[in-house]
């Protein structure tokens, strides 16, 4: 019985640090999206050019913009037109979509099999 516990508690550890590891991720994912996106200001993505270089398209007030931020400051490149937003937001708003349609058509299918009596 000893051996078995030698064996069982060093995995549980492991077990219980991954576990861990996984919800403080999260947590910290959660934290970094607060800190992106502000009520006036999102960025919408942000693409490396080098190691200190980066391009960013962000929201302000509705409106996107390319810009370019680096160690010595960040620029305002040009004013992005208003379908480029739409677009973008029409594309990660139908994969959502998509996702929760075909998650609730597998839940109603689980859901009559569970309850074939409906």
């Amino acid at each position: 019985m000893t051996e078995f516990l030698s064996l069982a508690f060093p995995l549980f550890i492991v077990v219980a640090i991954i576990i861990a590891a996984y919800y403080a991720t999260k947590w910290i994912a959660e934290k970094q999206k607060v800190i992106m996106s502000g009520k006036i200001i999102r960025v919408i993505e942000r693409v490396p050019l080098t190691k200190d270089t980066y391009l960013l398209v962000i929201v302000v007030d509705g409106k996107p913009y390319l810009a370019s931020a680096s160690g010595s400051g960040v620029q305002l490149l040009m004013q992005l037109s208003d379908e480029l937003l739409e677009n973008h937001e029409a594309a990660s708003g139908g994969a959502t979509s998509q996702f929760a349609a075909l998650f609730g058509e597998m839940l109603k299918i689980k859901k009559d099999k569970d309850d074939p009596g409906i």
